[in-house]
């Protein structure tokens, strides 16, 4: 009686232990699969996305062709956009700063490295990005509004019309 015994609780033990490494072996194939599903190739169109005001996603999709290209114009202007306005989305005041300072550091790379480019809309964001961050910051939010407002190309009711023109998107009016 007693071989019977341990014969059932090794079986029971060998049992349970096959079944959890096959549950295991098909979670890690069905996490695999999704895995692999989500990184295929896709061609993303950010602009639409921008439309669609969807800034968390640009900002996904742009941090990833940032590191392929550090210096891309477009794709910088367009993540320091986003950052921003995705920062005005938000209630946490502690995210909402971190994507303001992600805004403002990307900005002000373009303007290091952008010289001869005309900067009135990116100067206006740089500007209300640092409105946004407070009282502290209020001279250098003067500063580059003022830049902006002195910018021979900016104008307040067009800025939409000023940014999509970087890509040069002909807009229907």
């Amino acid at each position: 009686m007693g071989i019977n015994y341990l014969k059932f609780i090794f079986y029971f033990v060998i049992s349970l232990s096959l079944v959890f490494f096959l549950f295991f072996i098909l979670s890690y194939l069905k996490a695999f699969s999704n895995s692999y599903l989500k990184a295929g190739p896709t061609e993303v169109n950010l602009l639409v996305l921008w439309e669609n005001k969807e800034y968390k996603e640009i900002i996904d999709y742009a941090e990833n062709g940032i590191k392929e290209n550090k210096f891309d114009f477009n794709l910088n202007l367009l993540l320091g956009f986003s950052y921003f306005y995705y920062s005005l989305m938000l209630n946490d005041s502690y995210l909402k700063n971190q994507f303001l300072d992600n805004a403002i550091e990307r900005l002000r790379f373009l303007m290091s490295i952008n010289d001869d480019v005309p900067m009135s809309s990116l100067y206006y964001i740089l500007g209300k990005a640092y409105s946004h961050k407070g009282e502290y910051y209020s001279d250098l939010s003067v500063k580059y509004l003022n830049k902006a407002l002195y910018a021979s190309s900016f104008d307040f009711v067009n800025v939409k019309k000023i940014f999509l023109s970087i890509w040069g998107i002909l807009i229907n009016s």
